[in-house]
Parts: structure tokens; sequence; C-alpha cells
């Protein structure tokens, strides 16, 4: 598991380390690829919510777990290309 969280395709949810997110890519990798979804798709400039991204058809980030994804887009906040938007019941993303 330490190779895995060397790598950061893999991470702990639980301070005791006894549950792990597993990622196929790396935070970075993924919001790579939610960046240029959204650019080529043209929703730069708009919002979308996490459940239409969650169950946005045939991408590599369809059904992906929310909070993983939240994570995903705060490494796009980060690089000033998304902000997320936090609501009650319905959380989103506006694309920059």
């Amino acid at each position: 598991m330490s190779a895995l969280v060397s790598s950061k395709n893999a991470e702990p949810i639980d301070k005791h380390r006894t549950r792990y997110y597993i990622y196929w890519h790396t935070l970075e990798e993924w919001a790579a690829i939610l960046g240029t979804w959204a650019t080529d798709t043209g929703h730069s400039g708009t919002v979308c919510t996490l459940y239409e991204l969650i169950n946005t058809p045939n991408q590599e980030f369809t059904g992906m777990h929310q909070d993983v994804l939240i994570k995903v887009i705060k490494v796009l906040e980060a690089k000033n290309e998304a902000e997320l938007i936090i609501m009650d019941d319905n959380n989103g993303v506006k694309f920059f």
C-alpha cells in the first residue's frame, strides 16, 4: 500500500489508515482529464452539477465517487481552472 501512496495512486480515508481510496489515475491526472473534457465539450465558463459529471456517459470519470470528484475539482481550483460550488443538496463546479 505504501508504494501506491507514494505514487499518489492511493490515499487513506481515515486517520487510522485502515481504509483507502485507490486511484486509477492520480488526482492531478484526473484533474487534467476533467479539465480537457470541459474545454473540449464547451463547458468552460459554465456550471455543471457533480451529479451531471458523475453521470456523463462514456467518460473515464463516469461513476466516480463524489468525494473523489471533489478532490479532483480542488486540484483544478488550485490551478485557477475551476471553482467548487458547495450548496446544501446540489454541489457543482464552474470551469474557467
